[in-house]
């Protein structure tokens, strides 16, 4: 064979021209796999017998549940019987843990073969992809101005060799946008899922900002760092939504002691200095003070790092700007498709000043065209605590009460033309007042109902079980059922409850109940 074998597929049998063979194998010093397994029989100038698949090895004792060499190659079928999953000599993985050989190398991580009789899966539990590095910096793959791919199923495995092996790992996510719930980013202290994970259960998902566009601190993915000098990041995505995706870092530790570097291989003059330098590219070092992100022009009057900072650009609202890669839009993403929210207070109190809040109610479920939404009361400083609802997913969409709503009174009932539906409440540092609560519920192609709402049922109201599918107006706020009870005054002469209970529908209703003139 001119060039020899290398790689993970398995070499074709080979016959020789004579009675001689010579193997000769030759390793570099870097990353390293799992070795190959080869065997060989003679052949003779006479054929075999029918009843011999190899010299010594008869077809009758394949599968016989005893190793035999001559019978351990290609010809007799590695000594397993066709009607078997484990071929007689790999006996010691199958009694240690149940592990089958057709479950070995197969591309699928087993728990029952990770271990050393089977040869821990044979790399099914360990990343191909190796990172030896002891910095830099990588992302999912998809540019600035576009999302991930669906149903990704990516790896890395950082693992620094040379005198930093061995060594720890910090890793921080310079950006972060996935599909929240559904799309997810694991990490692990060591080269396998097996190892202690870094990241919550699930790993971390949704979209995360450094700053909001005032200025305030907002909560971003925290160093992960790892104990055993190696570190598994693994991505993986449905087949529906995508977002912009994320970017992480990382460098090794114990960091420099002087005071001219702040990471391993970056000091101060390497930052801001117009080179993307990939040993800076990590929290310690402020991400190269973004000399690592090329600034270019995707639309007029958008450059790509407006995307995605945090403020809402309407000239980079474009497909070629991927939609600014969210920043108009809310990170409180609602997906269910019916329910009520509050402005966040409790029952008997006011909101807070210079509050700013949103909700962005985008249900999962598939075939969704419109969104109906009402509120049960509403209560805020006129003119000055404004609730804004939008026809879409971002604030530049149009508005469906016109200059948004504020004071106290009724709002009727509006739909969405589509199927997303914004909510932005902004107040500013004088007056509060208690608030509001509001109700939605999605309307679906092709879909009839007598009903009031979706999976609303006439039973279902009033029958002292709060339905969140029934908090709505069209359903008549599920008959109360929502409603908590705030407070009980003295009884008087008249005994029956609704003389002096106070249900919190009763409160900013437009009509003066004594029972509920109480703090």
């Amino acid at each position: 064979v001119p060039t020899g074998y290398s790689g993970k597929t398995v070499p074709p049998s080979l016959t020789s021209t004579g009675p001689s063979m010579l193997l000769i194998f030759d390793s570099d010093y870097s990353v390293v796999g799992n070795g190959f397994t080869f065997a060989w029989t003679s052949t003779g100038a006479m054929p075999l017998p029918t009843d011999m698949c190899a010299a010594d090895c008869l077809i009758a004792s394949i599968g016989d549940g005893v190793c035999k060499d001559a019978c351990f190659n290609e010809q007799c079928m590695w000594d397993q019987e066709a009607t078997r999953q484990q071929d007689d000599c790999s006996q010691s993985c199958n009694a240690t843990s149940g592990c089958l050989a057709s479950e070995q190398a197969d591309g699928t991580c087993d728990t029952r073969c990770f271990n050393a009789g089977c040869n821990f899966d044979r790399e099914d539990c360990v990343c191909k992809n190796v990172v030896h590095a002891p910095y830099g910096y990588l992302s999912d793959g998809s540019p600035a101005t576009a999302d991930y791919a669906p149903a990704a199923q990516l790896c890395w495995l950082i693992k620094p060799n040379g005198s930093h092996a061995n060594s720890r790992i910090a890793l921080s996510f310079a950006r972060f946008d996935t599909e929240a719930h559904f799309d997810f980013v694991e990490i692990f202290d060591g080269p396998t899922i097996f190892d202690s994970a870094l990241t919550p259960l699930g790993g971390f998902s949704g979209l995360k900002r450094k700053k909001s566009k005032n200025g305030d601190e907002l909560h971003l993915l925290g160093r992960n760092t790892s104990q055993k000098g190696g570190m598994l990041v693994q991505f993986h995505s449905d087949f529906s939504q995508q977002e912009s995706g994320f970017v992480f870092g990382w460098t090794v530790l114990p960091l420099p002691a002087d005071g001219d570097h702040c990471a391993v291989g970056c000091n101060n003059s390497m930052r801001g200095n117009n080179h993307c330098d990939p040993a800076c590219m990590n929290e310690f070092c402020q991400w190269d003070r973004n000399d690592c992100h090329v600034v270019q022009d995707c639309a007029p009057g958008c450059k790509t790092d407006h995307i995605g900072d945090g403020e809402c650009h309407p000239y980079c609202m474009v497909e070629e700007c991927n939609w600014d890669n969210r920043d108009c839009e809310c990170t409180n993403v609602i997906e269910t498709d019916s329910g009520y929210r509050t402005e966040g207070t409790t029952i008997g109190s006011h909101y807070d000043n210079d509050a700013h809040a949103c909700w962005l109610i985008r249900p999962k479920l598939s075939g969704v065209t419109n969104i109906s939404l009402s509120f049960a009361r509403f209560d805020t400083e006129g003119f000055y605590d404004r609730l804004r609802v939008f026809d879409g997913a971002y604030n530049g969409a149009q508005e469906l009460y016109k200059g948004g709503l504020s004071g106290t009174g009724y709002a009727p009932p509006v739909i969405s033309s589509g199927p997303e539906i914004l909510l932005q409440f902004h107040t500013d540092g004088s007056s509060t007042f208690s608030g509001f609560l509001f109700g939605w519920t999605s309307i679906v192609a092709g879909q009839t109902t007598c009903q009031c709402a979706r999976r609303c049922l006439a039973s279902m109201i009033n029958n002292s079980v709060c339905n969140p599918e029934c908090m709505n107006e069209a359903c008549s706020w599920d008959g109360g059922d929502c409603w908590a009870q705030c407070s009980v005054a003295s009884a008087g002469t008249d005994t029956t409850p609704e003389s002096h209970t106070c249900f919190t529908m009763m409160l900013g209703n437009g009509e003066c109940d004594p029972e509920c003139m109480s703090e």
